[in-house]
């Protein structure tokens, strides 16, 4: 098993590099393009909100990968304290999500709905599930927002 995790101040730049560097270390499990470029479209978005909605102090992200006989099991989880506007909103979506029978017709909807929102397209996460085919979770404790997605692909195996 593999654990990476940093903590650090938002910063724009990282929200680039992080998913890079996300395809980078995954590709030594993963060897399918099409299961690197999802992996790197949620590592992308879930550090992207971390740097739009961080309210106070640093962000942390963490990468887990459990590689076996041909399969691997990727989690990426963002935390990060978000003020009260940003974690309704989060629960509302999350909420909405998770109940959605249908990930791509929810995500077609959300595109629709995302010209009326005040701020933010609101489709990140939404992108993750739909896209991504990726299992979220998230929780909120007081100001604390934890954001996790989980995947199981066809791996490499163990390097």
């Amino acid at each position: 098993m593999l654990n990476v995790s940093f903590r650090a101040p938002p910063h724009v730049d990282h929200v680039d590099r992080v998913a890079r560097f996300v395809t980078e270390i995954c590709r030594t499990y993963i060897s399918d393009a099409d299961a690197l470029s999802r992996l790197q479209l949620a590592a992308y978005e879930l550090m992207e909100n971390v740097v739009k909605y961080t309210s106070k102090g640093d962000g942390e992200f963490q990468l887990q990968i459990d590689a076996g006989e041909g399969t691997c099991r990727v989690v990426l989880q963002t935390q990060n304290m978000a003020d009260n506007t940003h974690r309704l909103d989060l629960e509302t979506r999350m909420t909405r999500l998770s109940s959605a029978d249908d990930p791509l017709s929810h995500y077609d909807s959300e595109i629709a709905a995302s010209a009326q929102r005040p701020f933010g397209s609101g489709l990140g996460l939404v992108r993750i599930r739909a896209e991504g085919e990726m299992v979220m979770d998230f929780s909120i404790d007081g100001d604390k927002v934890v954001v996790r997605v989980e995947a199981a692909f066809l791996g490499a195996g163990q390097p």
